[in-house]
């Protein structure tokens, strides 16, 4: 059964990992289950709410030559549990090439994360379809984009008043808290 949505997951210990890539153009490879927390819905392939508390599914990531995709993987894996510091150990030495199992000690599956799943067709063209994770993000952080993504807006609000005009036409306070 295949789904997609933003749900509660807590990564199994032993099982992240990082390869030397071959299939991506040389970019290293990581790869982790997740397990998904009880309670949490998702929606399947015809839009109906279904319970996908207690599934797993495996996390596949490539980490790219790209100071973005460092990034990313850093804060996507401290999201999961394991400290900023060994975060940036475990993904500098897999870019060096110093892949492979990463010890349950270093902390993967102590938080419960946020996994943006997505169904999706892959291969690509082979009509089979499954569900992927697609970001690992902060519990606290469901359905948010990852921040290498979103640039932060330039806003002018110098003289911004606490008003604010309606498609009706009227004004009315507004209701927005920092304004």
């Amino acid at each position: 059964m295949n789904f997609e949505g933003d749900v509660l997951a807590r990564g199994e210990a032993s099982s992240l990992r990082t390869e030397p890539g071959k299939k991506n153009n040389g970019n290293v490879s990581v790869s982790a289950t997740f397990i998904i927390e009880a309670g949490q819905q998702a929606t399947d392939e015809r839009g109906r709410k279904i319970d996908v508390g207690g599934k797993k599914l495996t996390w596949y990531a490539t980490l790219t030559t790209k100071d973005t995709s460092r990034t990313r993987m850093i804060e996507s894996l401290t999201y999961t549990g394991i400290p900023e510091k060994v975060a940036t150990q475990i993904v500098d030495k897999a870019r060096s090439g110093d892949c492979g199992d990463v010890p349950a000690a270093a902390g993967f599956g102590k938080f419960v994360c946020s996994l943006n799943c997505k169904i999706e067709e892959y291969p690509e063209g082979s009509g089979k379809y499954s569900t992927r994770i697609k970001w690992v993000n902060g519990a606290g952080e469901r359905g948010r984009k990852p921040r290498a993504e979103m640039p932060t807006l330039k806003l002018d609000l110098d003289g911004v008043e606490d008003t604010t005009t309606t498609s009706a036409g009227d004004t009315k306070k507004s209701d927005i808290p920092w304004m």
